[in-house]
């Protein structure tokens, strides 16, 4: 059976990962600082008036371990409520978008794996713009494709053509740059309101040999117009921490740059004035205008996890029960490089927060980070203003993937590894 937790919501306390069911006393500061908001957060603003909740159990929820195949999901990547009430879902494994009606009936699909305009390659986001026509940005091909309302292609973006050459940067004495080949110049984060892209520069670190060795680089971040040609520069942030490992013989050499063990990541989300930056070096977020300007900080006073030797553990024991999908060949050579990344020196704490969301009632969403053996995912919401309002507790191993005004869509994943999309309704006590 699926496990599921009650759907109250709770309240974290300031500085500690407990909760209660009362706000915090003057829990929310705010001051200007050379033109810039800055809101200190010390707790929750919610009250039993004004606590949101979710429903007991899913209003709609699609996917099946056997059937017929318009119902089996994997690898699901995205979904988004159309105005009408219906559910579009990006399938991973089918590289499919698939289009259900209010009640989780199938209607249509399109895309599919493969080159051509209207397919994907290994789309890796999706978003629904006014008039429920769907955006999709396909890393791997280095295009964006728009769907019409009634999934049709409407048009196709070449991000590879678009794109200026890329220029390395000069390595220090003795690294050498490692590059991920094939992905293009720009990390595409989203559609703006003003209908431009938000994007930031891709590639990795200069890193030595490889080894235990973590370094972080800096992103620049600009606007892309709507046929993918730069339109300006806005900005440079810090980038993802990451980690150069080898293995292999002389013959079949493998360099893999990926994270490193609890390592940070620059986090993103869109809203309707903007974007939200975190770099989870802190519980720290900053709001953007479209244009890069930094208007507003939201700060939270809450004790990070410590990377203890029992949390070290967990999370080496999570990743090694993961499935191995490579050539059987190569299963030693990967094996050998996760022990590589594990020997080096681990952080004092955990990432400060994981990802950002935002919903169309103004809320920024912030995933709480946790320990690798806590399967129950926590979302911690702040008003349109950076007012910590309270921590919502999910289903255990449900991963949210959109907020709206009164509902939570995301998949759910049960001990099968079965995938379901699961809606929530969330309601509030007073307007």
């Amino acid at each position: 059976m699926r496990k599921i937790v009650p759907l109250a919501l709770l309240v974290a306390s300031a500085a500690c990962s407990g909760s209660d069911a009362t706000n915090t006393p003057n829990a929310a500061t705010m001051r200007d600082s050379a033109g810039v908001t800055i809101i200190e957060n010390a707790g929750s603003t919610w009250t039993e008036a004004t606590t949101l909740a979710l429903a007991a159990q899913p209003t709609v929820s699609i996917g099946e371990m056997d059937g017929s195949p318009e119902y089996q999901l994997y690898q699901v990547r995205a979904a988004t409520r159309l105005a009408n009430g219906g559910i579009v879902i990006f399938d991973g494994g089918s590289q499919e978008v698939r289009y259900y009606e209010e009640t989780g009936q199938f209607l249509r699909r399109s895309g599919g794996k493969g080159g051509g305009p209207g397919e994907f390659q290994n789309a890796n986001w999706m978003v629904r713009l006014p008039g429920d026509s769907l955006v999709l940005h396909d890393g791997q091909a280095q295009r964006i494709t728009v769907l019409a309302p009634d999934g049709t292609l409407a048009r196709s973006v070449n991000l590879a053509a678009a794109a200026p050459p890329v220029s390395e940067a000069a390595s220090g004495p003795g690294e050498r740059r490692v590059m991920v080949g094939g992905m293009g110049m720009y990390d595409v984060l989203g559609v703006m309101s003003d209908g431009l892209f938000l994007a930031r520069t891709r590639g990795q670190p200069a890193l030595s040999e490889p080894g235990a060795v973590v370094k972080r680089d800096s992103a620049t971040y600009v606007r892309l117009a709507g046929d993918g040609r730069l339109r300006d520069t806005i900005g440079v942030m810090v980038g993802n921490e990451a980690q150069a490992t080898a293995g292999g013989s002389e013959g079949r050499r493998i360099v893999m740059v990926s994270p490193p063990p609890f390592g940070r990541s620059s986090q993103v989300a869109l809203d309707s004035n903007g974007f939200w930056f975190g770099s989870a070096d802190r519980y720290q977020l900053e709001h953007r205008a479209s244009d890069g300007r930094l208007d507003r900080i939201v700060r939270r006073n809450i004790q990070p996890i410590a990377v203890t030797p029992a949390v070290v553990e967990a999370a080496k024991k999570a990743e090694s029960e993961r499935p191995f999908s490579g050539p059987a060949e190569m299963r030693d050579v990967f094996r050998k490089m996760a022990e590589e990344k594990w020997a080096g020196t681990m952080p004092a704490t955990m990432p400060a927060h994981g990802s950002l969301r935002t919903d169309d009632a103004g809320r920024l969403w912030v995933a709480e980070t946790r320990p690798p053996d806590d399967e129950i995912p926590r979302w911690t919401a702040f008003d349109a203003e950076g007012r910590m309002l309270g921590t919502m507790t999910m289903p255990a191993n449900f991963r949210a993937l959109e907020f709206g005004r009164d509902y939570v869509l995301g998949v759910a994943t049960d001990e099968n590894e079965v995938e379901r999309v699961e809606l929530f309704q969330l309601t509030a006590s007073k307007p």
